[in-house]
């Protein structure tokens, strides 16, 4: 049974109930009345409780102006949190689904939505998928012309918040008979949203660092043409499961077949990722022409550096502006070295004391480390993804000559905290993928 506040009788819903837009609007309401009252009463000039000068001080003229102030900035607030998140209804097509490159495909049994046009000051869609008896939803955002951006599904279940790319327009879902899903928009550019901002709250980032084998096992360059389809269906599959906000790639080849016809970004990775860059200056190294940057969020400032140990490999930085936070990220692919010993050890220190200057820094990508204890050596007052407090996960499960097979790392500076891991188990390459949750304060 919902309990009420002592003075204003507000609604508070216990802490498993969904969101009720009566019962915000009705607790709206009985604050405007309140801040109505105050401010009539405030208006009336006729000293109603009969205050004397002496009383209230030569400062009473100031604090009525304060409180007035007060008050109306409590008003607007009401009617800023109204209009922050509201509900989109919509009607449904039946025996039609988007797909995930964008297709709207007959299907039987399945129903999705008509183009749905998303407000202008839109920053997130938060949508609400209940007890679905079907897994995944298929949804798809598209620009003004209703061309294709990205794609993301939805899990039973889940109640999931959606970035919205910079050029969307529309959004279509889709899922099928049976399933259940409230829209909301909130704006992030209003009344909370931007409050929100000012004061700096937490939001979550899900990172993942995957080295892909040159889309094969790391030997051979590109899927055999017979299985192209058949590993781009499972790529699909995987990274609608996992749904990570930025994907960090190494040894990601431009094609995704050994036959080199297949563009892998547009194959496999589009749908998800509007925002793509891999290095295509041939005087650089291999191992960052060999890294592919995938994100939901605009990359900013991506540059290759050269390590001072003389190394002949490098390492990129970038960063992302993401609720007025810039976030800085480092992506390696180390040097083989079968010691714990040489340059290494000092292009690992260099990217340590990098990131101790960032207010938002991560590092992320394969770290080739020969011993596990080399992540203690340099990367010791960080909080990591492998070897930290979640454990040692084997990326790079082999035997061989005595390596560590925890090779692949997510490593966050200040002001990040690690809140999840996980590590794939999807078989795609010779190493398996490591994801980070994380809370960036």
């Amino acid at each position: 049974m919902a309990e009420y506040t002592e003075n204003l009788n507000l609604e508070l819903p216990e802490h498993f109930e969904y969101f009720k837009l009566a019962v915000w609007n009705g607790n709206s309401a009985k604050i405007d009345e309140f801040a109505g009252t105050v401010n009539a009463h405030m208006g009336n000039m006729n000293n109603p409780h009969q205050v004397t000068a002496e009383q209230i001080g030569a400062a009473s003229a100031a604090s009525v102006t304060a409180m007035q102030a007060d008050v109306a900035f409590a008003k607007s607030q009401v009617e800023e949190i109204t209009a922050y998140e509201k509900y989109i209804t919509f009607g449904l097509i039946d025996g039609e689904y988007v797909e995930l490159n964008g297709t709207i495909t007959s299907y039987a049994g399945w129903k999705r939505s008509d183009y749905l046009e998303i407000p202008e000051d839109a920053a997130t869609l938060r949508f609400d998928t209940g007890s679905s008896t079907y897994n995944d939803k298929y949804n798809c955002f598209y620009d003004e012309n209703k061309n294709f951006i990205s794609a993301f599904t939805i899990h039973k279940g889940d109640s999931e918040t959606v970035s919205i790319p910079e050029a969307a327009k529309y959004v279509i879902f889709s899922g099928n008979n049976n399933f259940i899903l409230q829209l909301r928009v909130s704006y992030e550019s209003h009344g909370i949203g931007g409050v929100r901002e000012n004061l700096g709250l937490p939001f979550t980032l899900k990172v993942m660092s995957y080295n892909v084998g040159m889309w094969s096992n790391g030997t051979s360059e590109g899927v055999p043409a017979e299985d192209v389809e058949q590993k781009a269906v499972e790529w699909h599959r995987f990274l609608g499961k996992y749904d990570p906000d930025f994907l960090l790639l190494e040894e990601a080849v431009e094609h995704f077949d050994e036959d080199k016809t297949v563009n892998a970004y547009n194959k496999i990775l589009k749908f998800k990722y509007p925002y793509e860059w891999h290095d295509t200056n041939t005087t650089h190294p291999a191992s960052t022409k060999e890294v592919m940057l995938l994100s939901k969020y605009p990359l900013d400032n991506v540059r290759v550096h050269a390590f001072a140990s003389g190394s002949n490999r490098a390492f990129i930085t970038f960063d992302a502006t993401i609720c007025g936070r810039k976030i800085n990220f480092v992506v390696v692919h180390l040097s083989i070295e079968a010691s714990s010993s040489g340059e290494r050890q000092q292009d690992m220190e260099e990217i340590a004391a990098l990131i101790k200057t960032y207010a938002y820094g991560i590092v992320t990508g394969d770290f080739n480390a020969y011993s596990i204890t080399e992540f203690d050596t340099h990367f010791a007052d960080f909080d990591k993804a492998n070897h930290g407090a979640f454990g040692d996960f084997p990326t790079w499960d082999h035997e061989q000559g005595g390596w560590n097979k925890c090779l692949d790392n997510v490593i966050v500076g200040r002001n990040a905290v690690i809140q999840n891991v996980e590590m794939g188990s999807v078989q795609l390459s010779d190493h398996e993928p490591i994801m980070a949750t994380l809370r960036i304060d």
